[in-house]
């Protein structure tokens, strides 16, 4: 029996404000708000919806981006906020499917994604399986995205905290236009195949806050440079 389609089974996109994880979330059925710019995401409090796929009963689970430039003075403050309530979905159900979302500019993975990453894989008590999302390419740039050079990058972050790559060494990364617009049935289509392809693990999450505070400051300072260009 597959695990993943357990009522406790959990999907969740990881990813910093803007990324994109609501739309995701939304093309395999959910309700959640959604909208676009370089840095800010709508979401600011965890929800989720319990949906059917093929008949099968899963739960997305719509949580905000870590970091946004654009909170000011209270930044950190609301970092460790959102921090805690990743933690706290992730922590929910048996079994979790992560999947990192990635939404490069200007065609690069920018240092405060790479730094998000290192957060929530070195909170886990043990590696856990990821997927890998990379959206919002404008079409310019979806040969420099899919080149082994910018997979390799990624992946060598995943391998050195020790996350499980199983599942992309089967199904690769996926790679999704620009849909200011709204995805295409094709897109959807492809999201519905990548996750239901993915069998998750159970999770353990240590204390972000205790465990990464010298992440958590990477991640904030990467964030600024990246508002400051």
């Amino acid at each position: 029996m597959n695990t993943f389609f357990t009522k406790k089974a959990s999907v969740i996109m990881v990813g910093n404000p803007g990324a994109g994880k609501s739309a995701i979330l939304n093309a395999l059925g959910g309700d959640f708000p959604s909208g676009f710019s370089d840095l800010h995401g709508m979401t600011t409090r965890v929800s989720h919806n319990d949906v059917k796929i093929e008949d099968r009963s899963f739960r997305l689970v719509d949580t905000p981006g870590i970091s946004d430039p654009g909170e000011g003075g209270q930044g950190d403050e609301r970092t460790n906020i959102r921090l805690k309530m990743l933690q706290e979905a992730m922590n929910d159900g048996l079994v979790c499917a992560i999947f990192f979302v990635i939404s490069p500019r200007n065609g690069r993975i920018e240092p405060g994604t790479l730094a998000l990453m290192q957060l929530v894989l070195n909170s886990m008590k043990k590696g856990p399986k990821v997927g890998l999302i990379i959206n919002q390419v404008m079409p310019g740039h979806l040969d420099q995205v899919q080149s082994e050079s910018y997979i390799a990058a990624v992946r060598k972050v995943l391998e050195e905290n020790k996350a499980d790559l199983t599942f992309l060494d089967k199904q690769p990364h996926l790679v999704l236009a620009d849909h200011e617009d709204g995805f295409s049935e094709q897109d959807r289509h492809d999201i519905k195949h990548y996750i239901l392809g993915f069998k998750p693990k159970e999770v353990q999450i240590h204390d972000m806050l205790a465990k990464s505070l010298r992440i958590i400051l990477m991640l904030l300072m990467a964030i600024l440079q990246q508002a400051m260009h």
